[in-house]
């Protein structure tokens, strides 16, 4: 739950530049996220890729608040009965089309 603070203050200190990393703020949801279902980290493994994409607070806030539904939802139902899995997310950039 320490990382909830250090996420916030991401937005909040991005908000002067206008700008925030939306990969490093993924990354901060996803150790998140795993730290607060520890129980889980032995049958459930979340493998992550984020690629540093710089976009406005408002969008990086919206994105975040689906991906840490997505991951809560994946981890709390996608693996019932004590099953094994894996649980993979990325944010890749992909170039401008002319």
């Amino acid at each position: 739950m320490e990382h909830f603070p250090k996420m916030y203050s991401l937005l909040n200190i991005s908000g002067i530049s206008q700008k925030i990393n939306l990969g490093e703020y993924l990354n901060q949801i996803t150790i998140s996220l795993a730290e607060s279902y520890i129980e889980d980290a032995a049958r459930i493994e979340i493998k992550s890729s984020f690629d540093s994409i710089e976009t406005s607070p408002r969008t990086a806030s919206s994105v975040g608040l689906i991906v840490n539904e997505i991951l809560t939802n994946s981890l709390k139902y996608a693996f019932p009965n004590h099953k094994h899995g894996n649980i993979y997310v990325s944010l890749k950039k992909q170039m401008k089309r002319q």
